[in-house]
C-alpha cells in the first residue's frame, strides 16, 4: 500500500486526531486531488505524516500551501507518543524525536528536485533546527488563539469590544435562513473590493469547501442581519476535534458602522464552545487593523513556524521581481 492510501486509512480511524486542514477530503478540494504524503517511521511504527502539495508553474515545482491552508505540515501520531512517552520520560526525549522527524522530512524534501519549498507548521510543532541545518530559512509568524474551555470568555474581551457587542446584540441577529452561497460570495467579494483588490478564490472553490464542511458536520456559516433583514456580515468556521478555525469572513459595505463583524465572530465563538471545542483559532493576519481586532477578543498571540528554501536561483529571482 502506498503512503497516500495508508494515510487515508489512518485518517478514517475515529481514534486518530487529524487537524481539519490535513483531512484527505479537504486536501482533495483545495489541492484538486493533486496531493501526496510522506511518512516518518521508527522501529516499524508510524510516527508522523507530512501531507503536501506541489504547485507546477511552467518548469518550476514548488512545495507550498494552497489557498485556505493557513497551516500545513505534520500530523503527529498521538498513539505513538502516548505509548512511548510519559511525564517521567522528560522533555529531552520528546525533543530528540522531533529533531529526528524534522531531519527526516528535510532530507526527503531536499531529494524531490524542487524549485522551492514553503512550509507553515501548526503551532504545536516548532522544531526548526534540522531544517535550518539543511539550508531552510525559518521565520516566526503569529496566529491568535482563544481558550474557550472556560464557562464564559466574554470577560476576557476588552471593554471596548464588550461595549460594541452589547450594542450590536440589540440591533443584529444571526439568521437561521439558508442563504444562497452566491449571495454570500457577493458579500465576501465586496470586502476585497473595499481594499482595492480582487477576491483571491473562485466561487467554485468557496462552494466546495462550504459544502464539504457542512455536510460532514465540520463547518457552519454565520450570517448576521439587521432589523430590515439585510446581510451585514458573514463568517464561515470549520473545526476538528478540539479547535474551531475562523476561515472565511466579510462584511457588507453598507453596515460597517454596526460592528457586525465583531458580533458575528462572537456568535461563532459561543457556538464553538457549545459543541465542546476547547480552542478558537482566529488565524493570523499581517494587517494591523485585523490583528488588533483579534486582540480585543482576548486571544493570545501564538507563534508558529514558517520555513522556506529556494533550490532554483532563477525561480527566486522571478519571485523577487513579482513581489517587488
Amino acid at each position: 500500500m502506498d503512503c497516500k492510501k495508508e494515510y487515508i486509512e489512518y485518517c478514517n480511524c475515529p481514534d486518530n486526531e487529524i487537524p481539519f486542514f490535513m483531512q484527505p477530503q479537504y486536501l482533495d478540494i483545495v489541492c484538486m486531488k493533486d496531493w501526496d504524503v510522506m511518512r516518518f517511521c521508527k522501529n516499524g511504527e508510524v510516527v508522523a505524516w507530512l501531507p503536501y502539495y506541489i504547485y507546477k508553474q511552467r518548469f518550476f515545482l514548488s512545495l507550498r500551501p494552497t489557498a485556505f491552508m493557513p497551516y500545513q505540515g505534520l500530523v503527529l501520531d498521538k498513539a505513538y507518543k502516548e505509548k512511548h512517552f510519559s511525564p517521567s520520560t522528560g522533555n529531552h526525549a520528546v525533543y530528540h524525536l522531533e529533531n529526528e522527524i524534522s531531519e527526516y522530512f528535510a532530507s526527503q524534501i531536499d531529494s524531490m528536485g524542487l524549485s522551492a519549498c514553503f512550509l507553515r507548521f501548526m503551532p504545536n510543532f516548532f522544531c526548526a533546527t534540522p531544517f535550518i541545518q539543511h539550508g531552510f530559512a525559518a521565520k516566526v509568524e503569529y496566529t491568535y488563539i482563544l481558550d474557550i474551555s472556560k464557562d464564559d470568555c466574554f470577560p476576557l474581551f476588552s471593554p471596548a469590544m464588550r461595549k460594541k457587542l452589547r450594542k450590536a446584540e440589540k440591533e443584529l441577529h444571526i439568521t437561521q435562513q439558508d442563504y444562497d452561497l452566491k449571495e454570500i460570495y457577493t458579500v465576501l467579494n465586496s470586502t476585497y473590493k473595499r481594499q482595492n483588490t480582487a477576491i483571491p478564490y473562485s466561487f467554485e472553490l468557496f462552494s466546495q469547501i462550504v459544502t464539504f464542511a457542512t455536510q460532514n458536520n465540520l463547518g457552519r456559516m454565520f450570517v448576521s442581519e439587521d432589523e430590515s433583514g439585510k446581510i451585514c456580515s458573514v463568517l464561515f468556521i470549520v473545526w476538528d476535534k478540539t479547535t474551531a478555525y475562523s476561515l472565511i469572513g466579510g462584511n457588507n459595505n453598507d453596515n460597517m458602522q454596526r460592528d457586525a463583524g465583531a458580533f458575528t465572530q462572537y456568535e461563532s465563538i459561543k457556538f464553538a464552545r457549545s459543541i465542546g471545542l476547547t480552542t478558537y483559532d482566529f488565524e493570523g493576519s499581517i494587517l494591523k487593523g485585523i490583528e488588533e481586532f483579534f486582540q480585543h477578543f482576548g486571544a493570545v498571540r501564538t507563534p508558529y513556524l514558517s520555513l522556506s528554501k529556494y533550490y532554483s536561483k532563477l525561480y527566486r529571482h522571478l519571485r523577487a521581481i513579482k513581489n517587488s
